[in-house]
C-alpha cells in the first residue's frame, strides 16, 4: 500500500482545547475517512509548529492515489482546525527512502 504524509503547519490553539488535541484531531479525521494512521507526531522547526500524520491508500494508480491523499490531507486540516489555528496540511508521498509533495490535482471541468 502505498504511504503518505499529511503536513500541517500549526499557529495555536484555539480556545478552550488543549495543545494535545491537535494529534488527537488530525488522527481522528485520517481514521474517519476510512484510512489507518500510521504514524503521528510534531515537530518545532524554526520555532514554528507543525504536525505529520502518514497513512495508507489502496493501491490503484498513482493520479488516483494522489486524489485519495488529498482528499485525506483536506479531511485533517478541517478536523485540526476545529481545535486549533491552522495551515492548508500538505500531502507527501513516500518514493524509495524519501518524502516527495504531492501536487494537488487539476480539476478537468
Amino acid at each position: 500500500m502505498p504511504s503518505f504524509r499529511a503536513v500541517q503547519e500549526i499557529t495555536d490553539v484555539r480556545p478552550g482545547h488543549a495543545p494535545e488535541e491537535v494529534l488527537t484531531a488530525a488522527a481522528d479525521a485520517c481514521e474517519a475517512s476510512a484510512h489507518t494512521v500510521e504514524a503521528r507526531d510534531l515537530e518545532v522547526i524554526a520555532g514554528r509548529a507543525r504536525i505529520w500524520v502518514r497513512f495508507t491508500v489502496p493501491e490503484t494508480s498513482e493520479a488516483e492515489e494522489n486524489v485519495e491523499a488529498w482528499e485525506v490531507a483536506d479531511a485533517i486540516c478541517a478536523g485540526v482546525r476545529r481545535v486549533a489555528f491552522a495551515g492548508v496540511a500538505q500531502p507527501f508521498r513516500r518514493v524509495g527512502g524519501r518524502w516527495v509533495r504531492v501536487a494537488r490535482p487539476v480539476d478537468p471541468d
